[in-house]
């Protein structure tokens, strides 16, 4: 059967009063008051309410306050004594999570459900307190998502309660590839349907409309086990990503360390940027642009912020610009085309500025589309860039760095922003560091933007060190960065040759680098990388720093 779970990508923005002024509550929203009470009855009957007796207190306090147009008095330290009964002089909520993360699972029951009674709709936005009424779209084909089926992993070397480990890791690995929300998830296929041949199994892809299968095996080794992943593509039956696992079996036993290896097998599985995504991204770039099917082109602009791919950059644009007209209720084109603009000052074949004002109404529309999705809450940070809304970036990072749930995405995204932006190195470094650990899939910028903070803190080698991770022949970021290093090193005629290499990525750099509304980069990073080279006479462009 093809399973659905709450979204991954949730935020807590609920910061302490005197943290973040509070909203201003939307209060009724023009809905009657028999009209509310009926839509919360039967918000209340919903199992994973009716069973959570905290959620459903919760639930009802911030129902009675929001109605009484108090919603934009609520707080965490209201809802601690008011809701919860917690003594004032024991809570503190930068100590205590509880308060977060119970509007943290609240939200999402509401956000994933969507329940409501006629046609109201009860939601809790993101970075707010108050409940949100507003009246229920009638749901319209949505993006077509591909179909990602499990096979029972095989095991060897196994005997008595071990022999069930094949199967206990596949279902725990479905439910965490299907927490994603990438995919449709099908299955565990017991191993006798998919049979002994991987060319069996085209004819079950082409069954049941399966884009990509996911195997694997479990096979012990005395004290050891191996675990060995692999993605098959429906169609062909080719083999498309390998990945393997070697533990002490005693592992196995301790809970928290299964979780964290799953949690990774599935985000290089299944995540952004993942062996998924990277793979159709590939087979994308081989079709003629009139020829990508929706879910194409959103692969092409997602999979440009991994590799930074020149060609795939104008190619995206303008097939996602007809996507966000042909899907005008869909958040992820919108996101996505938002990033992407939101990058263009950084193309050198680009010819004109980032359009500010598509950036900020695609970035809106993806926002009330869909705010607790990443690529919708980068987006948001992307498009603050450009205008001037430099302490939302810093509320984003805030509630990212916060929330248990928070996607790698989000907070590489929100990471590589601050760090950019240069509104708080050593945070944004602490976000880059945490979506590393929670997937190896992210996006090559990172390597960029360490190597970049390395060198303003003066760490020459570590900056250099950054940079041989990044491994793209293209673009001005990377040797723009690596000829600073040369340059304060003395070594001129290497820094001259990196100089060369910017020019050639982006010919008229020294003359549009700093101009106003181009760059995702702040202009002090800029005027401290290029006044390097006008001290030692190279550039032309006088930037002082």
């Amino acid at each position: 059967m093809i399973t659905h779970s709450p979204p991954e990508q949730d935020f807590d923005e609920a910061l302490a009063a005197d943290e973040a002024p509070a909203e201003v509550s939307p209060g009724r929203g023009g809905w009657s008051d028999a009209d509310l009470r009926a839509g919360l009855e039967q918000l209340e009957k919903h199992p994973p309410l009716a069973a959570a007796k905290r959620l459903l207190q919760l639930l009802r306090y911030l129902f009675e306050e929001t109605v009484a147009g108090r919603g934009g008095q609520i707080s965490q330290y209201s809802i601690a004594f008011d809701c919860f009964g917690i003594d004032p002089a024991a809570f503190d909520p930068n100590r205590s999570a509880t308060v977060r993360v119970h509007l943290s699972r609240l939200r999402k029951i509401l956000a994933d459900h969507a329940i409501a009674s006629g046609s109201l709709r009860i939601t809790l936005p993101v970075g707010s307190h108050s409940l949100r009424f507003s009246e229920r779209v009638t749901a319209k084909p949505g993006l077509p998502r591909q179909v990602l089926a499990l096979i029972d992993f095989n095991g060897s070397g196994l005997d008595g309660e071990w022999m069930l480990l094949p199967n206990l890791l596949t279902e725990q690995l479905s439910d965490r590839v299907s927490r994603l929300q990438a995919f449709d998830v099908m299955g565990p296929f017991p191993r006798t349907l998919a049979g002994s041949d991987d060319a069996d199994l085209t004819a079950v892809a082409l069954k049941y409309g399966v884009a990509c299968f996911v195997d694997g095996s479990v096979h012990r080794r005395g004290d050891l086990v191996d675990l060995r992943l692999r993605t098959i593509d429906g169609p062909t039956g080719t083999v498309t990503w390998t990945a393997s696992e070697t533990l002490p079996i005693k592992h196995l036993a301790r809970e928290n360390l299964v979780s964290e290896l799953l949690e990774r097998l599935a985000a290089g599985i299944g995540a952004d940027f993942g062996a998924i995504d990277a793979h159709f991204s590939r087979l994308s770039r081989t079709k003629p642009e009139h020829a990508l099917t929706i879910h194409e082109a959103v692969l092409l602009g997602r999979m440009y912020f991994f590799d930074y791919n020149p060609r795939s950059f104008p190619v995206a644009v303008r097939r996602l610009r007809q996507v966000v007209l042909e899907c005008p209720d869909e958040a992820l084109p919108k996101a996505t085309l938002a990033m992407l603009l939101a990058n263009a000052g950084h193309e050198g074949s680009w010819p004109e500025l980032p359009p500010a004002a598509e950036i900020q109404s695609l970035a809106d529309d993806a926002w009330r589309l869909d705010p607790m999705a990443s690529w919708s809450i980068l987006a948001r940070g992307f498009a603050c860039c450009f205008s001037g809304d430099l302490p939302e970036i810093r509320r984003l990072a805030q509630a990212v760095e916060r929330d248990p749930d928070a996607s790698g995405f989000s907070c590489c995204g929100l990471g590589v922003l601050l760090c950019l932006q240069n509104l708080d190195l050593p945070q944004g470094i602490r976000l880059i560091h945490q979506a590393r650990r929670m997937s190896p899939y992210q996006p090559r910028a990172l390597d960029v933007v360490e190597a970049l903070v390395a060198l303003r803190a003066g760490d020459l080698d570590a900056t250099l060190a950054h940079l041989d991770c990044y491994r793209i022949a293209w673009g001005w970021a990377a040797p723009l960065i690596r000829g600073a290093v040369y340059a304060l090193r003395g070594d001129v005629e290497s820094a001259a040759c990196e100089h060369r290499a910017v020019l050639a990525a982006y010919p008229d750099f020294g003359n549009v680098a700093l101009e106003p509304g181009r760059m995702a980069w702040h202009a002090d990073h800029l005027r401290f990388l290029l006044g390097i080279y006008h001290r030692v006479g190279i550039g032309g462009v006088p930037c002082g720093g």
